[in-house]
């Protein structure tokens, strides 16, 4: 026999539970009803809870996220299991303990089988991040964990004037979830969260690392795809449609389905700002929805719909086409004309000016009553 092999050591077994205990993240075990069944030493450190205490415990005596983070009630966690998803990550959360201190940290909720998922924390607040953090956490929705508003809208502005510059296109998809209302009503709000938060996940697999999604508002929310004209970004958006109308949580023991609504805008195609793009991929949105809800629409299906009319209401503000018609307004006691009433035509070459009736609700939606009632008061004080 060689050296080598007469050497060579035995193999080294590692129980599950010396595992556990050697990994420097603190880890609890928790059952369908939110109920800990284990701590490893490093959760019992972190959180000053006996682990011969803590189990039989509901997690959110020693693990309680605070009041504007998800809340890990037994809902939520039945939800994560239901899915069997791999893991759901929260970062960047202040949670208390059961002695109220206040600890940063990150943490993901994984199942381990149909009954039992582990709840996996790393405690930021001595690591020198917290300063940071707290900066960065201004630049997240607090429930879906993805960019807000703001950062998506920054993101937009520096990624359009990067193509500008470079003369290449990029792609916007307004999506909206349909009738969120009667889940909220039928279910519950903190229902209707966790269908949000499970979506916003869902759609972050979706996309690319180089794609962005946030969250635009309410259950609205706004992916932004670079370097993709609008028929590559119609069969993203066609993508997402079909995986959304396919996905369900469950609550209540019943399954929860919902669809969704997709407005498509795409540099240059759309317009040459950042405006005109939300613009359009809004009056998109709004088609789709006026056309019966769960498709996808674009500027590509110009067939007199509420988006043709927006965009040429728009083009006609840019253009100055936009110009008063008086009307009369008569006394009924002595029938005399005592004034003239302003309204506002859009002037079409070769034909009819168009009147207020035929683009009023795309002025309403799109919010450019304000452009018309200037430019028409402007004229009328002028001419």
């Amino acid at each position: 026999m060689s050296d080598s092999v007469r050497d060579k050591p035995a193999p080294l077994y590692i129980s599950s539970e010396q595992l556990l205990n050697n990994l420097s993240d603190g880890v609890i075990g928790v059952d369908r009803e939110g109920c800990i069944t284990f701590i490893n030493q490093a959760a019992s450190r972190r959180l000053n809870q006996s682990r011969e205490q803590a189990p039989g415990q509901s997690i959110d005596t020693i693990f309680r996220p605070l009041p504007d983070n998800q809340p890990l009630d037994s809902a939520f966690i039945q939800q994560s299991l239901a899915n069997n998803q791999p893991s759901i990550a929260f970062t960047h959360q202040w949670i208390k303990t059961v002695d109220d201190q206040t600890l940063l940290v990150d943490y993901s909720i994984t199942p381990l089988d149909k009954d039992t998922a582990a709840i996996i924390f790393h405690d930021l607040s001595h690591t020198g991040e917290s300063h940071y953090i707290q900066i960065d956490q201004s630049n997240y929705d607090p429930l879906t964990h993805l960019s807000n508003r703001d950062t998506i809208q920054q993101t937009l502005s520096r990624l359009h004037d990067q193509h500008k510059k470079n003369e290449t296109p990029y792609t916007i998809l307004l999506i909206d979830l349909d009738r969120f209302k009667l889940i909220n009503d039928s279910y519950g709000h903190s229902v209707g969260d966790t269908l949000l938060q499970h979506i916003a996940s869902h759609m972050q697999q979706l996309v690319s690392q180089q794609e962005l999604i946030g969250r635009w508002g309410g259950e609205e929310f706004l992916c932004i795809l670079p370097q993709t004209d609008i028929q590559t970004g119609l069969k993203t958006a066609e993508q997402i449609h079909a995986s959304i109308a396919g996905f369900s949580i469950t609550s209540r023991q019943r399954e929860i389905f919902t669809t969704c609504s997709i407005g498509v805008a795409s540099y240059p195609h759309d317009g040459k700002t950042v405006s005109d793009i939300l613009r359009t991929a809004d009056a998109a949105l709004y088609e789709a929805k006026r056309a019966g809800r769960n498709r996808v629409a674009s500027s590509l299906e110009n067939r007199g719909s509420f988006l043709s009319i927006a965009t040429r209401l728009e083009n006609a503000l840019q253009e100055n086409r936009i110009t008063p018609a008086y009307q009369p307004i008569v006394d009924l006691q002595t029938g005399q004309v005592v004034a003239d009433e302003a309204l506002a035509r859009i002037i079409v070459a070769d034909s009819e000016p168009i009147p207020a009736e035929q683009f009023i609700d795309a002025a309403v939606h799109l919010q450019l009553v304000h452009r018309i009632d200037f430019e028409v008061t402007r004229q009328a004080i002028l001419y």
